[in-house]
């Protein structure tokens, strides 16, 4: 069986695995949910970055007893990115997920393209 950490993306929270995270589970796999990242949250005052996200996943994958396969969705894929290193990750999976080069931004994802507006928000 193989050692799950899912990682959720922007404007989400670990309830976006509850499905997921059930057939995981009754299929015999331990599952590790990422409840809120530093990034999400509606205090924009307290908000982490994407180095807050990394260090917070970094934080759960140590607390791993075995290496696990780090799961990222949409934004989630930038944070996987980073700890594609960490000796506790054995497999890295996108799930219609950014796919960055490590330490690559979103906004160098997109060139000299301004982001797309569900990206940026407007105001």
């Amino acid at each position: 069986m193989s050692d799950f950490v899912l990682v959720h993306g922007a404007w989400g929270g670990g309830w976006v695995w509850d499905d997921l995270a059930g057939r995981l589970e009754k299929a015999g796999h331990p599952v590790t949910v990422v409840d809120q990242l530093p990034s999400a949250g509606t205090d924009p005052s307290v908000l982490g970055d994407l180095i807050a996200d990394a260090a917070y996943v970094a934080e759960v994958l140590d607390k791993c007893d075995e290496p696990v396969v780090l799961v990222g969705h949409s934004y989630g894929g930038m944070v996987i990115t980073e700890l594609a290193r960490h000796p506790k990750v054995r497999h890295s999976v996108y799930l219609a997920a950014f796919l960055p080069q490590r330490g690559q931004s979103l906004q160098s994802m997109f060139g000299e393209a301004p982001l797309p507006t569900w990206i940026v928000p407007l105001g």
